[in-house]
């Protein structure tokens, strides 16, 4: 039986860092790297396949001008407790800041539609953000963070698992920023390619 103690959704404006610059073949550098996470092992990572899919109006791959989606996906290389357990770095990119805003929308219901949603407070990522926790309990309950947000034309995800009272909102939240950060150098590169 799953119970969901505490789920919140965030959706605050933050500064843009666009994605106008960028195409498809940009998106695997804008996940998470193994650098990123010298103490994680991944193990999946490549194009967003119908099996990766999200439930609901983010099923279907062409959704709101989609163009293409990556994932990375790491587990912790050691036996360490504190902290992510496991981490999954997204990043879909549309056609337009419209397609992207739409996708960000789909999310913030899809969180709505979870039981027991309680607003976050303080989080600010990209143009806009979502993000909600969940604690399943259990012997050891799990929490897991998502963080959600849009650059322009592409949205981005983190999802963290990790024990409850051992992995913190700051932890998803660093990783998230590192992702953006991401985002933001690759869109920097995009626009230095194309002269924009």
């Amino acid at each position: 039986m799953r119970r969901a103690v505490t789920l919140g959704l965030l959706v605050l404006a933050g500064c843009g860092g666009g994605g106008d610059s960028l195409d498809a073949s940009d998106l695997r550098d804008l996940v998470l790297q193994p650098a990123d996470l010298p103490e994680f092992q991944r193990f999946d990572e490549g194009r967003q396949l119908l099996a990766d899919a999200r439930p609901g109006a983010r099923s279907d791959p062409g959704r709101f001008g989609r163009d293409g989606g990556w994932k990375a996906r790491y587990r912790r290389a050691d036996r360490v407790r504190g902290g992510p357990q496991v981490v999954e770095s997204r990043a879909d990119l549309f056609d337009d800041d419209d397609g992207a805003r739409r996708e960000l929308g789909a999310a913030r219901r899809e969180h709505d539609d979870t039981e027991g949603a309680t607003p976050l407070a303080g989080l600010t990522l990209g143009d806009e953000s979502a993000a909600y926790v969940l604690v399943e309990p259990g012997i050891e309950p799990v929490v897991t963070y998502r963080i959600e947000w849009r650059d322009g034309r592409v949205t981005a995800s983190i999802t963290v698992n990790g024990f409850e009272g051992q992995l913190t909102r700051d932890d998803a939240l660093e990783l998230a920023r590192t992702q953006d950060a991401r985002i933001r150098e690759r869109a920097a590169v995009g626009r230095a390619r194309t002269g924009a």
